[in-house]
């Protein structure tokens, strides 16, 4: 490990091509996008001290990126009595809408 390499998370299990940090309600968020498109997150979890994992920031992101999930469905605000709206399903990897029953396996 180089001098400086201990100070950072690094994570193997894809390519990522775009990364990002946010902070939400004082907790930071890394979100990152690989090179299938497909958007995963991890947290800084700074609230539960380990004295094995020593003082580094770095030890304290989740240990394995999660996949980003999104509704199924939408709302419009102030048309509550309306209900919501159902999002199309698109296949991965594509732009084109799944005809409806059309069966295929999460990733």
């Amino acid at each position: 490990m180089s001098g400086e390499q201990h100070l950072l998370k690094v994570y193997t299990d894809r390519t990522y091509v775009h990364t990002t940090t946010v902070r939400h309600q004082g907790t930071t968020v890394a979100l990152a996008m690989d090179d299938q498109r497909r958007l995963v997150y991890t947290v800084l979890d700074l609230a539960h001290h380990d004295e094995a994992k020593g003082e580094l920031d770095a030890a304290y992101w989740s240990e394995n990126p999660l996949p980003l999930r999104f509704p199924s469905e939408i709302a419009d605000t102030g048309f509550a009595a309306a209900g919501a709206t159902a999002l199309p399903v698109v296949k991965n990897g594509g732009r084109i809408e799944a005809a409806a029953g059309e069966a295929f396996r999460a990733r």
